[in-house]
């Protein structure tokens, strides 16, 4: 039986700026992926459905803070693409995965706007952009992250998260009156043993390809 080689190879170093006392902090990531194998019946392969994309991207990541802590968070992760297994004049985009601000309106209370993570399942827990090893939110929703607006709190011991997104993806579309509610409440995230109930409901766009610009 002949088999087959792939090779996934993900590069990303960071610079952190420090500041001084109540100033706001950033964190920058710069990476890169690069995907690619060999096929002894095939020859070199690129990239298959549903694995990561050739990329280069950066990752910004920066709380905002006073005399009395910090009262916002921003994240922003874009990359630059190129889809191996499309045409050449359509292989490259742009994907915003975070672009997100995330405002404290209390003790334990956020209010969060932009691109997230959708409150269903693992990957608000495991956010798995950058890895091999992927949730089944691909395959229940047909994307990760989504636009719109979500809130934060506490119950007891317990975290929740509920949003009200526009359905579409990583891009910024609705059509067809594309919606999406879900909500998630579990165990707090500083526990080793995770546990949780999450719900969805909605009507989701699926597209051919997974980007931001140009639209899909």
């Amino acid at each position: 039986m002949k088999k087959s080689i792939f090779i996934a190879v993900i590069f990303a170093w960071g610079v952190f700026f420090p500041g001084a006392a109540y100033a706001s902090k950033g964190i920058l990531y710069r990476e890169a992926n690069l995907i690619g194998g060999y096929s002894d019946r095939e020859g070199w392969i690129g990239k298959r459905e549903g694995a990561l994309k050739n990329s280069l991207g950066f990752e910004y990541y920066k709380k905002f803070a006073n005399e009395y802590g910090d009262f916002l968070t921003a994240d922003l992760q874009v990359r630059l693409t190129y889809d191996s297994i499309m045409n050449a004049d359509e292989a490259w985009g742009i994907d915003i995965h975070n672009a997100w601000l995330e405002y404290k309106a209390g003790l334990g209370k956020q209010i969060i706007f932009g691109h997230f993570d959708v409150p269903f399942g693992l990957e608000p827990l495991l956010d798995t952009h950058g890895t091999l090893f992927q949730t089944l939110a691909m395959k229940n929703l047909g994307f990760k992250n989504d636009w719109g607006i979500g809130y934060k709190g506490l119950v007891g011991d317990y975290d929740y998260t509920i949003a009200a997104q526009l359905g579409s993806g990583m891009s910024v579309r609705s059509r067809d009156g594309s919606h999406l509610l879900s909500g998630r409440i579990g165990s707090s995230r500083d526990r080793e043993f995770q546990y949780g109930l999450s719900l969805a409901y909605g009507r989701v766009l699926h597209s051919m390809e997974d980007r931001t610009y140009p639209l899909p």
